[in-house]
């Protein structure tokens, strides 16, 4: 499924929904999003948070400013509150454990049709070549330490979660 098939099943899926975005670091998680043209809906990003909060671009140094409960706190804020609006939200994250997918998942209420899109693990040659490009361009860069640990960490989503309807992408195309 490229961007413009799920855009369209966004589109026509039921009202409201939330999309729970699943992948690594790296795996086309924000680079999806700024295809998504003709759709409303409200993004929460935890790097975005962080970003706020600290009032900078650079994540490096926001990472190094902000106390991470702080972050965490905002973030459950930020979906409690969309949360009960009945607006159309994606939440923005790794989410590779089944428990924090359900924990976001039980804070939308019966009315929001609950969908995962999981995007592919990235080879690390792959990882590699795009954190060195943001690492450039976003002063934001990613230990291969960490991209193992994040791999390792990374559940099999299934519908049993609480999802609607989970789109598997086998590999992100635009």
């Amino acid at each position: 499924m490229n961007s413009r098939e799920i855009e369209s099943f966004l589109t026509n899926c039921p009202k409201p929904f939330v999309v729970i975005l699943v992948g690594i670091p790296l795996s086309g998680k924000d680079t999806f999003l700024r295809t998504l043209k003709n759709l409303d809906y409200i993004e929460i990003s935890r790097d975005k948070i962080l970003l706020e909060i600290a009032n900078t671009e650079d994540y490096r140094q926001a990472y190094s400013l902000v106390d991470s409960k702080i972050i965490d706190k905002e973030l459950n804020r930020q979906i409690i509150h969309y949360g009960s609006l009945n607006k159309n939200i994606i939440a923005n994250m790794t989410h590779l454990k089944a428990k924090r997918r359900i924990s976001t998942l039980t804070r939308f209420n019966k009315e929001y049709y609950k969908i995962a899109i999981v995007f592919p693990i990235i080879t690390k040659d792959d990882f590699s070549v795009r954190n060195d490009k943001r690492n450039r361009e976003e002063k934001k860069f990613i230990s291969i330490k960490l991209y193992d640990e994040m791999v390792n960490l990374f559940e099999l989503v299934n519908e049993q979660e609480g999802f609607d309807k989970v789109i598997e992408l086998e590999r992100f195309v635009l």
